[in-house]
């Protein structure tokens, strides 16, 4: 039942749009509804103008079941006649409610027949009300018969043939704008692919010249050029004790404590280093041992003026290759990868290398910083003396 309401939706409803082709109305078409239907399709096409007399064209006027019947007994051979066939429904039933199947498909016949220009409607009227039955369907010029019915056949057939190749074309076009869209997808990702090679393969050549620049003899970086390599693979000639370094946020918190006050090192910080709390702790560390002055200039000496992430990469990769050559070993720790908040634990490694290089270069007296002789031979595992009087003695 469902497929025939459907059917008649579509035949229908690409006619009139008044009265509304609801389920509810096609599951048991009451009369009236059907009289609306056919007076809203001859309004449109005047196919049964010569059919029905003038007080049959309005509903109002047909309240009686005898008068109910005898319109529809007309209109069911009218569509019989006009389609070259019968239609199985039967009037009496219509106005019972019943055979809703049966009045569905009536009118589908009414709707398509209204559309068929080469019936002669009037013809066809005339039949009806003769109580005539179907047979050979009339056509406009005297047209009749067998040939007539061929030639509507052909016609038919010519469209449905239009249409499936119209349905082909836009299944091909839908295919086409598929595979475009596939294509697409693979050369941005391809496209993605190169780049993140391209950036891995930039990263291994800065640190394979950061490895040769440590191993040149004339880089600077005092000892460490004079290259070894130390039970662990670590290369250069300083002789720091790094063994302690292990990546960890205690570890680094260790090492830090007496060499900075600010920032503070909080878990959640080295957890995940924030550029600027890495550009604070630089800052701070050459305020008080001016182990990196000379390194950074312009731009890179204020953290808030670093806000490129070119300018952060410069930075993190001149610090990374001077921790490299002052301790003699390869730090693996990524510029790219610091930026982006990842491997926290490589980043802290190589800040707790950089602090373990501070204080040797400190005990050997490489720095350039000043302090006075008894409080830096008594406090110098703590890097600086605390009180007051020794701090303003350095220079």
């Amino acid at each position: 039942m469902e497929d025939i309401i459907q059917e008649t939706k579509n035949v229908i409803g690409s006619i009139i749009r008044k009265p509304k082709m609801s389920d509810k109305l096609l599951s048991r078409p009451p009369f009236r509804f059907l009289h609306d239907t056919i007076m809203a399709i001859d309004a449109k096409t005047n196919f049964v103008q010569e059919l029905l007399e003038d007080d049959e064209k309005d509903s109002s006027n047909i309240k009686e079941k005898e008068a109910k019947i005898g319109f529809l007994k007309k209109i069911i051979n009218f569509a019989g006649i006009c389609n070259g066939e019968e239609v199985d429904v039967r009037a009496n039933k219509i106005v019972a409610g019943a055979e809703a199947e049966n009045t569905n498909v009536l009118m589908q016949v009414l709707g398509r027949v209204s559309q068929d220009t080469t019936i002669d409607f009037a013809a066809a009227a005339s039949l009806a009300i003769n109580g005539e039955s179907p047979g050979n369907i009339p056509r406009v010029g005297g047209g009749e018969g067998k040939e007539a019915d061929d030639d509507q056949a052909d016609a038919a057939a010519k469209r449905a043939q239009e249409e499936e190749a119209a349905a082909e074309m836009e299944r091909q076009r839908e295919e086409e704008k598929r595979r475009k869209r596939k294509k697409e997808k693979e050369r941005l990702q391809q496209q993605k692919e190169e780049e993140e090679r391209r950036a891995r393969q930039a990263e291994e050549q800065q640190r394979a010249a950061a490895e040769e620049e440590t191993k040149s003899p004339g880089s600077p970086g005092g000892n460490a050029a004079q290259e070894t390599k130390d039970s662990d693979g670590n290369i250069g000639g300083g002789d720091f004790d790094t063994s302690s370094v292990d990546g960890e946020t205690a570890t680094t918190t260790q090492l830090y404590d007496g060499l900075i006050r600010k920032p503070k090192l909080s878990d959640k910080l080295l957890g995940k280093p924030p550029f600027r709390f890495l550009h604070d702790i630089v800052s701070n560390v050459n305020a008080s041992v001016s182990i990196v002055d000379g390194l950074f200039e312009g731009e890179e000496l204020d953290a808030r003026q670093c806000s490129t992430k070119e300018l952060k990469l410069g930075y993190l990769e001149k610090l990374v290759s001077f921790v490299s050559i002052c301790t003699g070993t390869t730090v693996q720790a990524r510029p790219s990868r610091i930026v982006a908040g990842h491997e926290a634990e490589k980043n802290q490694y190589a800040f707790a290398k950089a602090c373990i290089d501070c204080k040797e270069q400190w005990t050997r007296g490489n720095l350039s910083v000043r302090s006075c002789t008894t409080c830096f031979t008594r406090y110098n595992t703590i890097f600086f003396c605390k009180r007051s009087k020794c701090i303003s003695s350095r220079g």
